[in-house]
């Protein structure tokens, strides 16, 4: 009796890990407790299905197909999916197990003396090896769950066409497997002949579709990774431009208000006469301030990134000028997306001219101009050398280009949204980046 109690146990585990991945696949439709307790529920029915049916006779190979009818049923209920998805899923993971309890027989039978069939059914029958058999089985179905749990997720990512590809697959090899189950147990050398043909074109064709979903799932996953590493990289761009423009406002205004200061002081020197505070203070008059000349179109974003390249590139002896020409504020583009396109193409330029030896050939041209419902952002630098490849790339020249490089799509990324255009080009030492944006003007 208690060996028929551990069979039981051993198919209820078998069934909830199933199950749970079904619904993590397909997306939990549920949750917390009473996802939990339905969950167990419906996987000890399931359960009490299979031992009804395995009672009817020793070993049903209909009893698997069985179950997982009820498991797509339940998942109905459990699960958000489409039925393709929850389908795919259920085949997939049945095979699954029913593969990792193959593979353990097939090893505790060659340990045993090689004689599947007398071996078979020796661990098919209730009694100590049985349940070390199902031990090792079933801890093996725990663990891979336990392991892949947190990226089952990934597979409800796919399209359709490859969801529909992982169900066929997963229907024929199952199929293929419970074929050579039987092939092996048969001891019949011409269906074994077969067997081991289709076999080998099985693993191919499945080794093929798990690798083009591997492929399609890494690719999207790294797609949408670098485009976080954008938007956060645009909106750290826009802080940091802001952030800037304040504080040289505020220098500005400092300045300013040192510059009358040293006018008071003068004029207290030159009432007491006091020639030497005279002639300091005046120094210091002819050097401490200069009238800085802030570009204020009336959006913020051009403002600062305008105002603190002009800074750096009076620090880095780069010959700066810029023309903007607006109609409106530009409220209709998003500032992180404005930040994302002429952030990085007055990014780029500063970069050029920095490698550019002779101070007197730095120079950088901004251009904004806008027409009605689109505007027009273009940046000419000088540039020591072509940064276009024989092919007619683009690349970046800086030391990580894997990262920096990002900034150029980037820019893409953003003209794409605005429905626009970029053109980048390269003549006689000049380089132009032009970034059209388009939109509503309602």
């Amino acid at each position: 009796m208690i060996y028929q109690v551990v069979d039981w146990a051993v198919t209820y585990i078998e069934c909830l890990v199933m199950l749970a991945s079904i619904i993590l696949i397909s997306g939990k439709k549920l949750e917390g407790s009473k996802y939990t307790v339905i969950l167990c529920l419906a996987a000890l029915g399931n359960a009490f299905l299979v031992a009804f049916l395995n009672s009817i006779r020793a070993f049903s190979f209909a009893t698997p197909m069985i179950s997982i009818v009820y498991l797509l049923s339940v998942s109905f209920f459990l699960s958000k999916g489409t039925l393709i998805l929850r389908a795919a899923s259920c085949i997939t993971v049945s095979f699954i197990v029913l593969a990792i309890g193959y593979i353990w027989i097939i090893f505790v039978c060659l340990l045993h003396g090689g004689d599947f069939e007398k071996a078979f059914l020796v661990f098919m029958t209730p009694g100590p090896r049985r349940c070390l058999y199902l031990a090792l089985d079933k801890t093996s179905d725990v663990v891979l769950y336990l392991i892949f749990r947190k990226h089952l997720y990934r597979l409800s990512t796919l399209k359709k066409r490859w969801l529909v590809s992982l169900l066929i697959g997963s229907v024929f090899a199952y199929g293929v497997t419970q074929y050579l189950m039987n092939a092996i147990l048969s001891h019949d050398v011409h269906m074994m002949r077969q067997a081991s043909i289709v076999s080998f074109l099985v693993l191919l064709l499945f080794f093929l579709i798990f690798s083009l979903l591997l492929l399609t799932v890494a690719s999207r996953d790294q797609e949408r990774a670098q485009r976080l590493v954008l938007q956060q990289t645009d909106r750290l761009m826009e802080k940091n431009y802001q952030m800037l423009y304040q504080d040289l406002q505020e220098n500005a205004k400092r300045i300013h208000d040192f510059h009358h200061h040293l006018r008071v002081i003068l004029n207290f020197a030159e009432q007491t006469e006091d020639q030497q505070t005279q002639n300091y203070v005046q120094d210091l008059l002819q050097i401490s301030y200069r009238d800085v000349r802030l570009c204020n179109s009336g959006n913020d974003i051009i403002d600062a990134v305008i105002n603190c390249s002009a800074a750096e590139a009076a620090r880095s002896q780069i010959d700066f000028h810029y023309e903007v020409n607006l109609s409106s504020t530009l409220s209709q583009i998003s500032p992180i997306d404005l930040c994302a396109v002429l952030g990085n193409q007055v990014e780029n330029a500063l970069d050029a001219c920095k490698k550019i030896p002779d101070v007197q050939d730095r120079f950088i041209q901004v251009s904004i101009c806008q027409n009605k419902s689109f505007v027009v952002i273009q940046v000419t630098n000088s540039a020591h050398q072509n940064p276009f490849t024989a092919d007619g790339r683009l690349v970046t020249n800086k030391e990580e280009p894997e990262f920096h490089g990002l900034g150029l799509k980037s820019i893409q990324d953003t003209v794409d949204k605005y429905n626009g255009y970029l053109t980048n080009s390269y003549e006689d030492h000049q380089f132009q980046s032009e970034a059209l944006l388009c939109f509503s003007t309602i």
